[in-house]
């Protein structure tokens, strides 16, 4: 799903959480503006942060194209998930993070309480790699869900 609970159990893994380096948040802002470009571009509109609507709208017309390498799939993936994860970071009140497993180094998402770690463009990368189409409101759903009943406990 491209998250992951930091939890306390034996088989949970460590994860390390590190703030942002000014280098990082100017590349979420850069992808975030792609972001827009791309929905603008593919959709003819769009809002400051597309939103999940869009960002389905915008990958599938993307992919309609034919043979999509303008942009290429990692600028979509990038962009997209990033985007995707600003929607998340803003509705369940979680930080941009830089996040080490023993699976490497990633941007994340984090948030207490429920020691909470997700990974938005990972979770985006999947799903676009794997030809899904439709899938931001479905996976912000779940997310929400899941994010809602870790802080429950």
């Amino acid at each position: 799903m491209g998250w992951r609970h930091k939890g306390r159990g034996a088989s949970a893994p460590e994860v390390e959480i590190d703030g942002l380096s000014d280098g990082e948040r100017e590349w979420i802002g850069a992808q975030l503006a792609v972001a827009v470009e791309l929905a603008q571009r593919f959709t003819g509109d769009t809002e400051p942060v597309p939103s999940l609507e869009r960002l389905d709208e915008t990958l599938r017309r993307w992919r309609s194209t034919g043979e999509p390498s303008d942009p290429d799939v990692d600028t979509v993936v990038n962009a997209l998930g990033i985007a995707y994860g600003e929607h998340v970071r803003q509705q369940l009140r979680l930080d941009w993070v830089i996040a080490t497993d023993e699976y490497g180094t990633d941007l994340a998402l984090h948030g207490q309480p429920g020691d909470v770690v997700i990974h938005p463009a990972n979770a985006t990368a999947k799903r676009v790699v794997a030809g899904d189409e439709g899938f931001f409101p479905s996976l912000y759903a779940a997310m929400a869900e899941t994010v809602g009943a870790l802080r429950r406990q």
